[in-house]
């Protein structure tokens, strides 16, 4: 009697797979260092096996450098790529175990990359037309017994046609343009191997514009007093409220008229101001927002989240979607979470209240925001804890309420001159209770003082300063522009 073959993306989830659907025992094998998994569920034999990501490239159907090229097809990676060499182990493993298998089920991540892994897979290792299809967004048994039990009866086609669409115009029109690009060269009687794409293509194009940009800049001087004085006998920093002087002999005329005077302190304000509650993280918020806050690139970000989701502590990260849907269990996230004592009183706090989110507008049909799943972790290197720190903590976020902040500006006169003074603080923390680690916000409180009170002055200086250039793409800002 045959069994059911359940192909995953990659080993680490193979093994989850296999834990949990195991009724019973789980035997685990090996073939030349591959392992795979078999097990018992509701009575029937699964075997879980797993490739390296792709195990397909796209390649010529002959090996020329012609230009144009447009006859391509599937090939094992290992022989169009040295670098891909250790894949045909598993492919081997996955062609032996498919050939006394019944039926057929792709748990490959659930995207337009791993369904079309999946459709390669079952297309041309598995000699198959079609397969049963799991969709999970987390690697925890719960959901991944939820995903065996309600599977597809089909792949996802619109999905894996469009992953292939993109892998054939990835080809047709980088290596052509690729191509074109050397051979011009070559015939400039030069050689260098240069590359372009759909992805290279526009964000060299940003990068250029924005070099442009600076090239062409051209800095305008303007001026600046600051006022640096004590009221009450506190220290205090001001600005005169022109903020920019364009004219310096202007500037020049009320240094001379201040000079030597103190002031009067002729109007107190204050302003309060909300703070609007984040939106769930998608995979370029957690990117952007890793780099602003922990210095990660998105490189790396993506790599940690993803070895995190494979490790069942968060859900899966590629997804473009800032919802949070009731069916991930909410409170038993939050309930889990208590368990952490890093996190223990921040849930405690969400759970006694209503537990609704703020959600973003972006959706995805395939998967919803990037969530903990509440497993407490195991050891976490540096940047692994301090990315899922990020994560949970910007979970906890989305359930707060908005924060509220004040700005206090004191007006002070000098020869009816009027310098500026402002100090920003948090008079309710709302959602900062909960992000805090990660918000980079000044608390700045004033003295104490009264309409009339007088201001000494210690010096009142004169900056020259000159407009800036526009900056430069960082690896996060260049992501979110593209």
């Amino acid at each position: 009697m045959g069994y059911e073959l359940i192909i995953t993306e990659k080993p680490a989830a193979a093994k989850k797979i296999a834990e949990a659907l195991a009724d019973g025992k789980l035997i685990r094998e090996t073939e030349n260092k591959v392992a795979y998994y078999k097990v018992t569920h509701k009575g029937k034999d699964l075997i879980i096996a797993c490739a390296v990501g792709h195990l397909y490239s796209v390649a010529e159907k002959e090996k020329t450098f012609n230009y144009p090229s447009f006859e391509i097809e599937w090939v094992p990676a290992s022989e169009v790529d040295k670098n891909a060499s250790y894949s045909k182990k598993y492919l081997t493993v996955i062609k032996k175990l498919a050939k006394k298998a019944e039926s057929f089920t792709v748990a490959c991540d659930y995207d337009i990359e791993g369904e079309v892994i999946g459709l390669n897979i079952i297309l041309l290792a598995c000699k198959q037309k079609d397969a049963q299809r799991m969709k999970f967004s987390t690697l925890t048994k719960p959901d991944l017994v939820q995903a065996y039990a309600t599977k597809q009866k089909t792949i996802d086609w619109g999905q894996a046609k469009a992953g292939e669409t993109r892998h054939f115009l990835d080809w047709l029109y980088g290596i052509n343009l690729s191509r074109a690009l050397i051979t011009s060269i070559k015939k400039a009687g030069r050689y260098k191997t240069l590359s372009i794409g759909r992805v290279q293509g526009p964000a060299l194009k940003l990068i250029v514009n924005k070099e442009k940009e600076i090239k062409k800049f051209v800095p305008v001087p303007y001026w600046q007093l600051q006022l640096l004085g004590a009221l009450n006998k506190n220290p205090i920093e001001a600005w005169h409220e022109k903020d920019k002087f364009q004219n310096e002999k202007e500037c020049l005329e009320v240094l001379e008229k201040t000079k030597g005077k103190d002031g009067k302190l002729a109007d107190i304000s204050a302003k309060q101001f909300s703070v609007a509650v984040p939106v769930p993280f998608d995979l370029t918020t957690l990117q952007t927002e890793a780099y602003r806050s922990l210095g990660i690139n998105p490189k790396q970000t993506l790599e940690i989240a993803q070895n995190l989701y494979l490790e069942s502590y968060i859900s899966y990260p590629r997804t473009s979607s800032q919802k949070i849907p009731k069916t991930v269990g909410i409170p038993q996230i939050l309930s889990n979470l208590t368990k952490n004592k890093e996190y223990t009183e921040l849930a405690k706090k969400i759970l006694s209240g209503k537990m609704i989110p703020n959600e973003g507008k972006k959706t995805d049909p395939a998967h919803p925001s990037i969530f903990p799943t509440g497993l407490y972790p195991k050891v976490l290197d540096g940047r692994e804890k301090k990315v899922y720190d990020l994560i949970v903590r910007r979970f906890l976020s989305v359930f707060g309420e908005p924060a509220t902040r004040e700005t206090v500006t004191l007006k002070i006169d000098v020869e009816k001159e009027i310098f500026l003074a402002k100090g920003t603080r948090t008079v309710k923390k709302g959602w900062h209770q909960f992000y805090q680690p990660h918000l980079k916000l000044e608390e700045q409180t004033l003295p104490e003082a009264k309409i009339g009170d007088t201001v000494n002055i210690k010096e009142i200086i004169k900056h020259d300063k000159e407009t800036q250039p526009p900056k430069r793409f960082s690896p996060a800002s260049l992501i979110k522009e593209l």
